[in-house]
């Protein structure tokens, strides 16, 4: 009995993953610092302890956290590498949800590079990959990866397209995947095309049924930047001061710094305002936030 128990204490799944808890902990620490060099020798250390434990799918998730340095890093040759390795072991495993993560990152990087077409052709070949293999994640992949690309293409509507036509098919061919990422994902494309009740509608969804707290804080910045939109600044002030200020960010996060922005500016705070929208990294949409705050500020010649 006592052995049973031990064993089940070494076992015990009370994750949104359904893996050892220990290792679940230390899983969310290192993708925490998953833009940081220390995260590749805590996903090392990961591996070990999930291979000590016999545990497949924090194996498989471990690869996960090199895999998105190297992404961010754009170090396209290593990210070659650990999509290799990734993939390997996802087949070895027995988690091809791995597997085809590892493909869609890969391709999200040719994306990331401009190089579309070729981004589409490995689209292609993982829909057969997919097909052949009669694996209905691989195929979600498939539906989910067109909508980056007309994303990246910034062709928002017909992103919002296949990111619905990949949600309604994760909700009925695989009820155990977390709906919530698609569903934040298709609120940001919604966003995008200025339609923000729908927007608000995906967010709201994703910010209830999210796995993972990166996913749920990426939802909720998109709800805040509805109500903004739609303004109704005592909500968005309301839900930024509530869940969007507190959080502990790891890295950059253009939509947290946008809507930091809408925050200062809505206090009289233009001068901070204005230094925040610097801190965005794509010049267009910097140049679009010190316009925003220009026109608030009724500088109208400085707005253009």
């Amino acid at each position: 009995m006592c052995l049973l128990g031990c064993i089940g204490m070494l076992c015990a799944q009370n994750n949104p993953y359904k893996i050892d808890d220990e290792l679940y902990d230390y899983y969310v620490k290192a993708f925490r610092l998953r833009s940081q060099q220390v995260a590749l020798a805590m996903a090392d250390t990961l591996v070990v302890m999930a291979q000590a434990k016999g545990d497949l799918k924090a194996e498989c998730m471990a690869m996960a956290i090199p895999l998105n340095y190297y992404f961010y890093q754009h170090d396209v040759e290593e990210l070659s590498e650990v999509v290799a390795r990734c993939k390997e072991t996802a087949m070895r495993n027995g988690y091809m949800q791995y597997y085809y993560h590892a493909y869609t990152m890969e391709i999200n990087n040719l994306l990331n590079t401009g190089r579309h077409m070729a981004a589409l052709k490995m689209t292609e070949q993982m829909r057969t990959d997919a097909l052949e293999r009669e694996d209905k994640y691989g195929f979600f992949c498939c539906l989910r990866t067109l909508g980056n690309l007309y994303f990246t293409r910034q062709e928002y509507g017909t992103s919002v397209h296949h990111f619905k036509e990949a949600l309604e098919y994760m909700q009925k061919n695989l009820p155990d995947q977390d709906v919530g990422t698609i569903a934040s994902t298709l609120s940001n494309a919604c966003f995008n095309c200025k339609r923000y009740d729908e927007a608000l509608h995906y967010a709201e969804m994703a910010v209830a049924v999210g796995k993972t707290e990166k996913v749920v804080f990426d939802a909720r910045l998109v709800v805040a930047k509805c109500y903004y939109q739609k303004e109704e600044y005592e909500r968005f002030s309301a839900y930024f001061d509530q869940f969007i200020e507190p959080a502990k960010l790891s890295g950059y996060n253009a939509n947290y710094v946008v809507t930091k922005v809408y925050r200062l500016a809505i206090d009289g705070r233009y001068e901070e305002a204005h230094s925040m929208a610097d801190r965005i990294r794509e010049k267009l949409s910097s140049n679009n936030l010190h316009q925003i705050l220009c026109f608030k500020e009724g500088r109208y010649k400085e707005a253009y």
